[in-house]
């Protein structure tokens, strides 16, 4: 059950608001550039603040896999360069839930090749309003890569994202 509806409005190249609902479970998150993010449950909004985390190797990690037999593989190496320094990895198959999940503290990190706009543009600035650092391979986050973690260890993570070729 893990399949969604992400929106997103952007202003000037800006997102400044999104909302992700995952269809199966009724689930939905928001956010609004500068307000915060939130998840809706029914009874109102909860403010999301993602938790610290205390170290890298206790980090649960997100991922996805491009369907291209060649880049799926350089990841697959990629990952398996990246695990010994983590605690583990998850995929679940959309990256906007997995950018919420992230943003509620069930992950504490992500790190994706080949999402497209519509796969980041709500989920990641959830993320970001949630206390958490967006990042590309060198700057803003694009296509060619996504990374995402707590400030506590954002410095450390993406260098080791980096060292293992993603």
């Amino acid at each position: 059950p893990m399949y969604s509806v992400s929106i997103a409005a952007r202003r000037v190249g800006e997102v400044i608001a999104g909302y992700v609902v995952n269809i199966a479970t009724g689930e939905e998150w928001g956010a609004i550039a500068g307000s915060g993010s939130w998840r809706y449950d029914g009874n109102g909004l909860n403010l999301l603040a993602a938790p610290s985390v205390p170290r890298l190797d206790h980090a649960l990690v997100a991922t996805g896999f491009n369907y291209v037999p060649e880049i799926r593989a350089k990841q697959a190496g990629a990952v398996a360069r990246l695990l010994p320094h983590i605690r583990d990895i998850r995929r679940i198959g959309s990256a906007a839930l997995d950018l919420c999940a992230l943003a509620e503290g069930q992950y504490d990190a992500y790190v994706e090749e080949g999402l497209k706009q519509w796969d980041l543009a709500a989920g990641g600035l959830i993320a970001s309003e949630s206390g958490l650092i967006v990042s590309g391979l060198d700057g803003e986050p694009n296509e060619r890569l996504v990374m995402v973690a707590h400030p506590s260890i954002a410095e450390e993570y993406f260098a080791l994202v980096r060292a293992c070729g993603f």
